[in-house]
């Protein structure tokens, strides 16, 4: 997670694949403003590319034999105790606004051009019960406040950081919340980077 308060910082695998994209199509100045970070912080990423790759790799085939084996003997155990309407699962995604999309239609044997894709994002949170009954949204973004809804009323949860990521005050106020909304009621929730189980209101 990157401090908006320090340049210091300790980043993730999936961050540093997101800057090494970044200098695909900016300078590295620029890539370190853009994550508030050192300039000599993205310069030595760069030079790393291919150690990080490597431990992507390896990040990815490692806990797949580990997922498989709690998934079929410890997962059960875990929800046992809860219905099927209190098992809640958070994940988040990357909302490129700006960005057309990937492919286009050409003629055969043509060689269409086009821009760059635009980087401006925002991350989405989703919150969702395992029946699909109770669903719940909140979008993180950069600006302190959305100027498309200057004189209208968000039609989800908006918080901002420097990162448009999920801060950690961020996820603490969004639990707080989440807490406070379902009172007495048992509830389960699974949430992924990072990987947390949380039981709420035993």
């Amino acid at each position: 997670m990157v401090s908006t308060h320090s340049k210091r910082c300790t980043l993730s695998i999936e961050q540093k694949l997101g800057i090494l994209d970044a200098l695909k199509s900016k300078r590295p100045d620029d890539v370190a403003k853009d994550f508030n970070i050192n300039y000599s912080t993205v310069k030595k990423i760069r030079q790393n590319e291919e150690e990080i790759g490597g431990a992507l790799i390896a990040w990815f085939h490692q806990p797949r034999t580990g997922a498989e084996n709690w998934i079929n003997n410890v997962l059960p155990g875990v929800i046992k105790c809860y219905g099927l309407n209190d098992v809640f699962n958070a994940d988040e995604t990357g909302l490129f606004y700006t960005a057309v999309p990937s492919g286009t239609l050409s003629v055969a044997g043509s060689h269409p051009t086009g821009n760059k894709t635009p980087k401006d994002r925002i991350t989405v949170l989703f919150l969702c019960n395992s029946t699909g009954t109770e669903k719940k949204a909140y979008a993180i973004g950069k600006s302190k406040h959305s100027r498309c809804f200057k004189k209208a009323q968000s039609p989800l949860p908006y918080y901002s950081n420097a990162n448009a990521w999920r801060a950690s005050w961020i996820w603490s106020d969004i639990l707080q919340k989440f807490d406070r909304e379902f009172g007495n009621r048992k509830i389960l929730l699974f949430a992924d980077t990072p990987p947390v189980i949380r039981s709420m209101k035993p």
